[in-house]
């Protein structure tokens, strides 16, 4: 029996051994194989790392990259707020010089006085104020013949209790002999061959320069030339107005003053003398002579 144990424990003993070995040896893999896997880990670590790292290191370059730009698109855009507030500032100066040069256009360049055949002559510059030229503004006065006028003071208006003085022998209006142009042909109140023998000539757009100014316009000659007779009926002003075309400048109108009749104690130095101005300056004109024969009552 005790041999059969003896045999059977080397069996055994040899069994285990061989147990052992193949246990050791399957533990020796795994040990192997799970370094491997850490070593792959390690690894692959390391280069998410690395990868991340540089990643990192590429979106601060970006940042800073945008950053910057940002901060040259803001200086840009600076700059370019400034251009345009500088331009829109150049705009305003032109826009407000062009309409300053389009005011001074509609009120005219200004008015001239001449003297005409022994006439005194009048120049009036017009400024900044072009209405207030007519009252006797910035005038140079000439004597005239055979009788002198006062200075005339810088914007003087004269109340209807003034005295002025007395103005130059007045032409009559007997020395002027009518004509009919061309376009005066009818009047608007009479029609038939009864229209063309009328004295003075008158036409329709007579009537509306009448109904318009409160005064009558007709067609006369003086010296020769064709001009516009002004007559206001219940004052007794009348005055002329000759056309001078210059080949090389505007034409202008020739004002000379026929009578003054009831407004000669409120009218202004410049309606006694013979005034030379633009086709521009007709309203003011007109508005000026309109006041002084109000001014009379």
């Amino acid at each position: 029996m005790e041999a059969i144990y003896t045999k059977l424990y080397s069996k055994y003993t040899k069994l285990k051994k061989e147990k052992d070995r193949e246990l050791e040896n399957l533990n020796m893999e795994q040990e192997l194989k799970f370094v491997n896997y850490v070593a792959a880990a390690e690894q692959l670590i390391e280069f998410v790392r690395s990868e991340n790292d540089r990643l990192r290191e590429q979106i601060n370059e970006l940042r800073s990259e945008m950053a910057s730009m940002r901060v040259a698109k803001d200086n840009e855009k600076i700059q370019y707020q400034k251009l345009l507030m500088e331009d829109n500032r150049k705009i305003k100066e032109l826009s407000d010089e062009i309409q300053r040069l389009q005011q001074l256009d509609r009120e005219g360049s200004g008015f001239h006085a001449s003297t005409n055949k022994g006439e005194s002559r009048q120049i009036i510059t017009v400024g900044d104020s072009l209405p207030d030229a007519l009252d006797g503004s910035t005038i140079a006065n000439q004597k005239r013949p055979r009788q002198s006028l006062p200075s005339i003071q810088a914007a003087v208006t004269m109340s209807p209790r003034e005295e002025l003085p007395t103005g130059p022998a007045q032409p009559s209006t007997s020395s002027y002999r009518y004509t009919e142009p061309a376009c005066c042909r009818r009047n608007a109140d009479i029609s038939g061959d009864g229209a063309a023998d009328i004295s003075p000539a008158k036409c329709i757009f007579q009537d509306v320069f009448q109904w318009l100014l409160g005064m009558k316009f007709s067609i006369v000659t003086e010296n020769e030339e064709l001009c516009i007779s002004a007559l206001h009926e219940s004052s007794g002003l009348s005055f002329s107005l000759t056309l001078i075309k210059n080949a090389s400048e505007e034409p202008e109108l020739v004002y000379r003053m026929l009578s003054l009749g009831t407004c000669e104690r409120v009218a202004p130095e410049w309606m006694r003398d013979t005034v030379v101005f633009g086709p521009t300056m007709c309203a003011v004109f007109f508005e000026r002579v309109i006041r002084a024969i109000k001014h009379r009552y």
